[in-house]
C-alpha cells in the first residue's frame, strides 16, 4: 500500500515477531502501562491459569481515552490488577446467567418446532421429506440428514466411544429398528443443536409452516428466524468462554414492534430477546432482574458498554 511519503509496502512483509513473555515479563508490561500490581505472587498465580490476552481484554476497557482510533496502552491512576480480575469475574457470571437462560429457551424452541410440524403432518419423520425444505446456499437437505446421522452416531462401531456415549433411547432405536433408518423427531429434539434447529426453521419451504411455529411465540416468522440465528451466535460465544462485556456482538437480532431503540451490536439488544423468549417458556422468570442485579453489584462495570444508557432500559416491558 502507499505510505505517507509515497512508498509502497506489501502486507506480506508485515511480520509479527513478538516473543512469548514470562509471567514476570507480563507483570512488568502491565506495570509499564500504569497498572498497579502490589501483590506480584498473586498476579503470577492468576496469569499462570488465565491467559494474559483474556485479562488484558478487560484492561483495554479501563485504559485512558483512546486517540486517533488507537489504544492509549495506559491505565488511569489507581487502576489495579484486581480491577481486571473483577471485570473478568463479572463477565464470567454474565455468561453463566446467559447460558442458563438460553438453555431453557433452546429446549422450548426445539419442542415447539418439532411438535407443531409433527402435528401438522401427522408424522414424526417429516424432517426426512426433502420437499418441505428449500435448497439454498448454506442449507442442503442431504447434508442435514448427514448431520442427523452424525448427531445420532448412526454408523458408529459397537464398542466405540461414540456408540457408548450416545443417548440410551437412540441406541435402543438403532438396536431394534431399521425402518425408518433414522429416529423420529421427538428423539432428535434431545440431540440436535440450536444451530441445526435454526437452519431447519429458516429453510422450511412452506411459509405457513414458519408462521404456525412463530405464532406460538407471538412473533412474525422473519423475527423468529433472526432471533434463532442471533441466539445461536450468543450461545456459542458463552459456551466458548468469549468476552461479552464491552464487546460488539455480531448478528444483532431484529427488534420487536414497540420496543425501545437499542444499539444494534450491544448486549442490551440480546437481553431484550432473551427476556421475551424466556417469559414465553417460563412466565415467572426473574432473569432480567438478575442480570440487572449483577451489573449493579460491580461498580467497575459501565452499563453503556452493554448498550444500557440509563435505568429506563429495565423499566420497559420487553
Amino acid at each position: 500500500m502507499r505510505t505517507s511519503v509515497g512508498f509502497f509496502m506489501s502486507r506480506a512483509n508485515r511480520v509479527y515477531d513478538k516473543q512469548p513473555l514470562s509471567l514476570d515479563g507480563m507483570i512488568e508490561l502491565m506495570e509499564s502501562r500504569g497498572l498497579l500490581i502490589p501483590d506480584k505472587d498473586r498476579a503470577r498465580h492468576y496469569l499462570k491459569y488465565i491467559n494474559y490476552y483474556r485479562l488484558s481484554g478487560y484492561g483495554y476497557l479501563l485504559e485512558d481515552e483512546h486517540t486517533d482510533g488507537r489504544r492509549s496502552h495506559h491505565y488511569p491512576n489507581g487502576a489495579s490488577f484486581d480491577d481486571l480480575l473483577k471485570l473478568y469475574i463479572f463477565d464470567r457470571r454474565l455468561r453463566l446467567l446467559t447460558l442458563d437462560a438460553v438453555e431453557r429457551i433452546e429446549v422450548g424452541i426445539r419442542t415447539v418446532i418439532a411438535s407443531e410440524m409433527s402435528r401438522k403432518y401427522n408424522n414424526g419423520y417429516w424432517y426426512m421429506d426433502a420437499a418441505l425444505f428449500d435448497e439454498r446456499v448454506g442449507f442442503s437437505h442431504a447434508e442435514f440428514i448427514g448431520k442427523v446421522k452424525g448427531d445420532t452416531a448412526k454408523n458408529s462401531k459397537q464398542d466405540s466411544d461414540r456408540n457408548v456415549g450416545r443417548e440410551p433411547f437412540i441406541t435402543h432405536y438403532y438396536n431394534n429398528y431399521n425402518d425408518p433408518e433414522l429416529p423420529p423427531i421427538w428423539m432428535l429434539i434431545e440431540v440436535m443443536s440450536l444451530g441445526t434447529w435454526s437452519k431447519v426453521y429458516s429453510n422450511l419451504r412452506i411459509s405457513k409452516d414458519r408462521k404456525t411455529i412463530a405464532r406460538v411465540l407471538d412473533l412474525p416468522p422473519t423475527t423468529l428466524k433472526s432471533w434463532l440465528h442471533s441466539l445461536n451466535y450468543l450461545r456459542n460465544l458463552c459456551a466458548h468462554h468469549s468476552r461479552i462485556y464491552g464487546r460488539k456482538l455480531a448478528f444483532p437480532p431484529a427488534m420487536r414492534d414497540g420496543w425501545p431503540e437499542l444499539p444494534p451490536f450491544a448486549f442490551s439488544r440480546f437481553i431484550a430477546v432473551v427476556e421475551y423468549l424466556l417469559k414465553s417458556v417460563s412466565p415467572d422468570t426473574d432473569w432480567k432482574m438478575r442480570v440487572k442485579a449483577l451489573i449493579d453489584s460491580e461498580p467497575l462495570v459501565n452499563p453503556e458498554l452493554l448498550g444500557i444508557k440509563d435505568q429506563s432500559f429495565w423499566e420497559h416491558e420487553l
